[in-house]
């Protein structure tokens, strides 16, 4: 069986992996250095250089030819998988092919993109959910209400948000919102150009409310940019 984790945020990967790692084990681990020297363990990072070439691939390979020892399955981990050389993901096609049944291989990249559609394809994608605290479920709640509201409504609550003085804390959680957006996109290989385009328009009225640019006209813009998008 083979997994590929895809997020582009380093932790949350780490997090996700642990969980996948779990769902096999009778005693779960609360982290990967639990199984640092773990036998039935085979993991396999980045050299000092930033990549992972195909001599790695081949020493898991080698390792994987095995019976587990102590576990009812062994594991082959590559973390970062999105750096493997060309050479080292097209060595690694054969690993997830030819697949033992007491054999779990997990990758974890940080987009679809990075790596070869047909190591894709022979292995069960996992999308872990970015984890928010309370005020953040709460900021995120607050913009998609906003933003499904009909334009003349939306402005009426840009007045509001003026009076009040909220304009740069507004302004950050409706970039934060588009960003998990984009991320989410990204992540997925989806078309996020619109995410990109509102987070570069949001980011520019940031400056220029900064250097004294009415934040009225400036929040109304953007609305219209969102909406016309």
């Amino acid at each position: 069986m083979a997994y590929i984790i895809i997020h582009p945020n380093q932790d949350t990967l780490e997090k996700s992996l642990v969980k996948v790692i779990n769902k096999h084990l009778e005693k779960g681990l609360k982290s990967l250095e639990q199984v640092s020297c773990d036998p039935d363990f085979c993991i396999i990072k980045k050299e000092e250089k930033g990549n992972i070439k195909i001599e790695q691939v081949k020493k898991l390979q080698s390792k994987l030819l095995f019976s587990p020892f102590n576990r009812t399955n062994q594991f082959g981990i590559i973390q970062e998988a999105h750096l493997m050389t060309p050479q080292a993901q097209n060595a690694l096609l054969k690993t997830l092919e030819e697949c033992h049944e007491k054999t779990i291989l997990i990758l974890t990249v940080n987009s679809e993109s990075s790596v070869l559609e047909t190591i894709l394809s022979r292995c069960t994608r996992v999308y872990p959910e970015q984890e928010y605290s309370k005020d953040e479920i709460k900021n995120i709640s607050y913009i998609e209400t906003f933003l499904a509201n009909p334009l003349y409504k939306q402005i009426n609550a840009i007045e509001e948000i003026v009076k009040e003085k909220r304009v740069e804390d507004f302004l950050d959680d409706l970039i934060e919102f588009f960003r998990i957006k984009y991320v989410e996109k990204t992540t997925k290989g989806e078309d996020n150009v619109k995410e990109s385009e509102i987070l570069k328009s949001l980011n520019q009225a940031k400056y220029r409310i900064s250097k004294n640019v009415n934040p009225k006209i400036a929040l109304e813009y953007i609305c219209f940019q969102i909406n016309r998008n």
